[in-house]
C-alpha cells in the first residue's frame, strides 16, 4: 500500500469519525499553501547563508524559525523584519511596546529532574520535565526585559523569530467562516488558482552587521474547498469531492482538512507539512 493511500485512511479516519455518532458533519473543507518562488529545490544548496522554516498550526498561527547556515556569526534584525498578512497589512517582527515580566524561582538541593528540549524544526516542540525531589531554600526574582531589536545566531546555529502571527485567511476558524452551513450550501471551489496568502521579509547580517541582506518569501493559497455535506452520513461524498477536485490535495506544502459539526462546538481536522526559503 503506497504512503498516499495509507495518508488517506488515516485522513478519513480523522475527519469523518462522527459520521457514526449523534454529531452530524455538516461541511468538510481543504487548504493548501505553497511557496510563491518557481525554483525551490527540496533542500538548501551547500551555497545558500540562510534557511527559513515557517509552520502554520491549524488555528492559523505562524511560527518563523531561523537556521544560519554560515560559519560566521548572523545578526537577525527585527526591526527591519516582518509580516505581511492577507489583506496586505505589514507587522514588524520588533514590538517597542512589548515588556515580558519574567519570574524566575530557584530552589537548592533539586536532585533527579532532568529538562529535555528537543529540536525545534519547524515548530517548538514543547519542554519534557522530569521528577525531581527538592529541599531547601527558595528564591525569586522579577526581571523586566523589553523586546530585542536584534537576535544573533550562531554559526551553523537556529533561532525562532520570537513573534508569531496570526494568517488572515488560514486555520480552521478562517475554514469554519467560508463552508457551507446545511446542505443546500454552495460548495467552494478554488483549484490550483494561487492566492495571496502571507508574506514574510527577514533582514540578516554575516558581516558583523556592516551590511543587511532580506529572504522574502510570499505564500499563496493554491487551494481552497470547501464541500456541504448533503445527507447525515454521507461526508465521505464531500471528501471524495474534494480529492477529485484537487487530486495531488496530499501531495502539497502544508495542508488542513477540516470537517464542522452540527455543534459548533466540535469539528475535527487534520494537517501536515511546514513551509520554507533559503537564500
Amino acid at each position: 500500500m503506497s504512503v498516499r493511500f495509507l495518508l488517506l485512511g488515516v485522513l478519513a479516519g480523522t475527519l469523518l469519525c462522527s459520521s457514526c455518532s449523534k454529531l452530524r458533519v455538516t461541511s468538510v473543507s481543504y487548504q493548501s499553501i505553497v511557496n510563491g518562488r518557481q525554483d525551490l529545490a527540496p533542500k538548501a544548496p551547500e551555497d545558500a547563508s540562510i534557511f527559513a522554516a515557517f509552520g502554520i498550526s491549524p488555528d492559523g498561527n505562524l511560527i518563523v524559525e531561523v537556521h544560519n547556515l554560515t560559519g560566521e556569526m548572523m545578526d537577525i534584525d527585527r526591526t527591519q523584519s516582518f509580516f505581511v498578512n492577507s489583506d496586505g497589512s505589514s507587522t514588524c517582527f520588533y514590538d517597542p511596546t512589548l515588556t515580558v515580566n519574567s519570574t524566575s524561582t530557584s530552589t537548592s538541593n533539586t536532585v533527579g529532574a532532568t529538562v529535555n528540549l528537543g529540536t525545534v524544526t519547524p515548530v517548538l516542540r514543547g519542554v519534557n520535565v522530569g521528577n525531581a525531589n527538592t529541599s531547601g531554600t527558595t528564591n525569586t526574582s522579577t526581571t523586566y526585559v523589553q523586546d530585542r531589536e536584534h537576535m544573533t545566531i550562531a554559526p551553523r546555529g537556529k533561532i525562532n523569530m520570537g513573534r508569531n502571527f496570526q494568517i488572515a485567511e488560514a486555520g480552521r476558524a478562517y475554514l469554519s467562516a467560508i463552508a457551507p452551513k446545511d446542505e443546500n450550501g454552495a460548495s467552494i471551489r478554488q483549484v490550483n488558482e494561487p492566492r495571496f496568502s502571507f508574506g514574510v521579509v527577514i533582514s540578516y547580517s554575516t558581516d558583523g552587521g556592516e551590511s543587511y541582506e532580506t529572504l522574502e518569501t510570499s505564500f499563496f493559497t493554491n487551494n481552497l474547498i470547501s464541500c456541504a455535506v448533503r445527507a447525515h452520513g454521507e461526508a465521505n461524498a464531500a471528501l471524495r469531492e474534494i480529492l477529485t477536485a484537487a487530486p495531488e490535495a496530499m501531495l502539497q506544502p502544508w495542508l488542513l482538512f477540516y470537517s464542522a459539526h452540527d455543534k459548533k462546538t466540535s469539528a475535527n481536522y487534520y494537517t501536515r507539512g511546514y513551509l520554507y526559503n533559503y537564500q
